[in-house]
This record gives C-alpha cells, sequence and structure tokens, in this order.
C-alpha cells in the first residue's frame, strides 16, 4: 500500500501501535476524524513515509521527537488538534521537509533556532498556536521559503533582518502577535510577495517607502501603529493591488490620487487615521467596499460613491454628500455623523441627536431578539433584529441603533488534500 486516505470517515479511536507495521506506506491522510491520544512510537518503523496529515481530529500531547528520524518525510500536517509543549528541535534533521503545519493546537515557547535548517521547506505554518518569544534570526536561512504564516500567537520584538534572504515569499502573515519596532526596510527582494499581513501588532510608525518595490503585491494589510504621526506610505510600485488596509495607521495626509485610479483595487480600508481633504470626483477602479470612518475628510462625498457596493464614510468632516436627484441612496451607503454640516438632506438621514439634558430620559429599558423576528415574551416585546447587512451600514430605529463596517477577509481555509 503506498497511500491510504481515510480523511472524514468518523474514526473514533486512538491511532493503533501496528500502524507502524506499514512498512511500505509513502502516504497517508486521516484528516477530519476523531482521533484521541498521542502518535504512537511505532511511526517511526515506516522508513517510506513522505507524506501525512492528522489534522482536525482530537490528538494530544507533545509532537514525538522521534519525527526528526523519519528523514523520508516531505510533508507533516498536525493542524487542528490539541498539541501542547514545544516544537521539537529534532525536526531539523529532516533533509527534505517541505510542508510543515503545525496550526492551531496549543504549542507554547519559543520557536527552536534549529528550525531554521530546515533548508528544504517551501510552507510553514505555525498558526493560532501560544508560541512566544522573538522571531528567531535563523528562519532567514529558509531560502526556498514560499509560505510563512504566523498569526495569532505570542510573538514579541522585531522582524528580524535576516528575513530579507526569504525572497522567494509569496505569502507572509504575521498578524495578531506583539511585534514592534519600524517595519523594516527588508523586502526589496520579495518580489514574489502577492499577500502581506501585518494587522494586529505594536510596530512603529511612520510608514515610508517600504513596500514601493513590491510589483507583484495583491493584498497589503497593516494597523495599529503606535508613534507620532505619518504621512501616506509610498505605493507607487504596486500597480496590481487588490486589497489594501491601512487600518489606525497615525496617516496625517491626503488620499493620493493613484490609489483611487488602481484599476485593479477591490477592497480598501483606510478607516481610524487623520486623513484630510477630499475624493476624487471621478475615478476609475473596482472597488466594492470602501471603509473611511473616523477620519477628517472634510470635501464632498462624490456620486459615484452611491453606486459602489459598500462604503463607509462615517464620522469624517465632510461638507457635502453628493447625490445625483432622484437616485436612492444606497442602504450600505453608511453616512452617520459624516458631514459638518448637518443641514445636508441627504446627510440628515443617518444622524441622530438624542442629547439627555438636564435629567431627560427617553427610555428605560430595551429588548431586541438578535438576529431574529419580533417576540413576545412574558409580557415583554423584543423587537426584531433581521437587518442582513453589515458591511457599512447605518441602522436606527426610534430607541435603538447601530453603525457598522468591515468585512471577514479570510473566511475560508485552502484544502491539504
Amino acid at each position: 500500500m503506498n497511500c491510504s486516505d481515510f480523511s472524514n470517515r468518523r474514526l473514533e479511536s486512538k491511532i493503533p501501535e501496528n500502524f507502524g507495521d506499514l512498512q511500505y506506506l509513502k502516504s497517508f491522510y486521516l484528516n477530519g476524524n476523531k482521533l484521541r491520544g498521542s502518535i504512537p512510537e511505532s511511526f517511526k518503523k515506516l522508513a517510506r513515509l513522505e507524506n501525512f496529515s492528522l489534522c482536525d481530529n482530537s490528538l494530544e500531547g507533545r509532537i514525538p521527537p522521534f519525527l526528526g528520524q523519519m528523514t523520508s518525510l516531505k510533508s507533516i500536517y498536525l493542524c487542528k488538534n490539541f498539541f501542547d509543549q514545544t516544537i521539537p528541535p529534532e525536526l531539523d534533521s529532516l533533509p527534505s521537509l517541505e510542508y510543515l503545519d503545525l496550526g492551531n493546537n496549543f504549542l507554547s515557547g519559543k520557536i527552536p533556532n534549529e528550525l531554521g535548517n530546515i533548508e528544504s521547506l517551501i510552507e510553514l505554518y505555525l498558526v493560532d498556536n501560544q508560541l512566544s518569544g522573538v522571531l528567531p534570526d535563523q528562519l532567514g536561512n529558509l531560502v526556498n521559503l514560499e509560505v510563512l504564516n504566523f498569526q495569532n500567537n505570542e510573538f514579541i520584538g522585531p522582524l528580524p533582518p535576516s528575513f530579507k534572504s526569504l525572497n522567494k515569499l509569496t505569502y507572509f502573515n504575521v498578524q495578531g502577535n506583539n511585534l514592534y519596532g519600524e517595519i523594516p526596510d527588508i523586502f526589496e527582494q520579495w518580489q514574489d510577495l502577492r499577500i502581506m499581513n501585518l494587522m494586529g501588532n505594536s510596530f512603529s510608525s511612520p510608514l515610508r517607502g517600504q513596500f514601493s518595490k513590491l510589483k507583484n503585491l495583491a493584498e497589503l494589510h497593516i494597523s495599529d501603529l503606535i508613534g507620532g504621526s505619518s504621512s501616506f506610505p509610498d505605493l507607487s510600485g504596486t500597480k496590481i493591488l487588490r486589497v489594501l488596509t491601512l487600518r489606525n495607521c497615525l496617516i496625517a495626509d491626503r488620499i493620493p490620487v493613484e490609489i483611487w485610479n488602481l484599476p485593479d483595487l477591490q477592497y480598501l480600508d483606510l478607516s481610524f487615521n487623520s486623513l484630510f481633504g477630499g475624493i476624487p470626483q471621478a475615478v476609475d477602479n473596482s472597488l466594492n467596499y470602501i471603509f473611511l470612518r473616523k477620519n477628517n475628510l472634510n470635501e464632498t462625498i462624490p456620486a459615484w460613491m452611491n453606486a459602489t457596493s459598500y462604503v463607509d464614510v462615517s464620522e469624517n468632516l465632510f461638507r457635502k454628500v453628493s447625490i445625483s436627484p432622484g437616485k436612492t441612496p444606497n442602504p450600505n451607503l453608511n453616512l452617520f455623523k459624516c458631514c459638518s454640516n448637518e443641514t445636508d438632506e441627504v446627510a440628515k438621514r443617518d444622524q441622530v441627536d438624542f442629547n439627555c439634558t438636564k435629567g431627560t430620559q427617553f427610555y428605560d429599558h430595551l429588548y431586541i431578539n438578535c438576529g431574529g423576528e419580533s417576540v413576545t415574551v412574558n409580557g415583554r416585546v423584543y423587537e426584531a433584529d433581521v437587518n442582513p447587512r453589515g458591511e457599512s451600514t447605518f441602522f436606527n430605529r426610534s430607541n435603538w441603533g447601530y453603525s457598522s463596517m468591515g468585512n471577514f477577509l479570510w473566511a475560508h481555509r485552502t484544502s491539504l488534500c
């Protein structure tokens, strides 16, 4: 038997010790079952094994160091289990390992320096664990790496200068850690990079021209910078951007005209900055999502925004909303507190002015059936909450409402097999 796939078979047991007797096995896949316990030591007898996946089970304990003795291995997928403790440094003895996925477990401690010795690695996933410490300089030795995903851990410190050598990367994601320091100018050689995600860290401003030479960059995500104000970063070389997020990046500047005319741009999030100035009255782009909430934009909201799928311009200082006469305002155009001139007839649609002065109290209770129709329970009427919109919405009733924005961009996971 060279290959065995028993994924999603509702298997419920420990992996039997005699599994190691399948001496001719080259690949096996047991994803999406209910396997429990640990990986049996008999595994190391699988001398011909090249690929295995045990993702999405209930396996636990430490990832066994003896995997480092299985020198024929090319791919290891152990994601979505309950493995804990540290990553075994013995994995550096695998001369042909190309794919390593240890994501969605409970791994802790530092990334072992030895992991940087596996120069054959092409994809490395350590997402959604409890890993900590600084990122080892030795990871810069992974010169064949194309995918690095360390999202949602507890890493600290700066991005290592040695990462400059990772010039085959197409995907780089360190979202949701505690990394800090200036975003270094190490990306010039990353000419194949398609997606970069630095969101949810504590990197320092200002943004400069670190990304301007990434000609194949399709997605750039940065948020939550600390420090002083920044000008809008130079993105002049990123001609094929499809998604751009610069949220809460301390940008105090005008939005460059060239951003509005990127032909492939579909998603733009510049919310929670200090942007000022205006928006062009005519553009040439493919935008479906525009989020500009909480800035200081202060000219006219152009008519073309009313025809865009989802637009949030709430909490700005616009002077006027330009919508052609007879045109119905787009329900997904969020104008909540968009304008300094509250007498603008369109802007007034999304104004709320309940000022509870002099002790005045309008309501002393509120009942909402979240996500459902109106119901009466014990004499209390729970109001319906069935509005399907949320990407860029101001929704209000006589006594309650909400202003929402955003879209979840990462709602799928690429299949392993």
